[in-house]
């Protein structure tokens, strides 16, 4: 499965959003960051 979403949108988006939402992001980043490394270290 191809991955659509480009890092250049990514990072677009994340300009566009405020501080509340950076501090969401980047708790929800740490929480798949973290699910991705135990499943990789399978």
């Amino acid at each position: 499965m191809k991955n659509d979403i480009s890092k250049d949108f990514v990072i677009e988006m994340v300009k566009k959003v405020d501080e509340s939402d950076k501090k969401f992001l980047l708790q929800l980043y740490t929480i798949v960051k973290r699910h991705l490394d135990k499943k990789g270290r399978r």
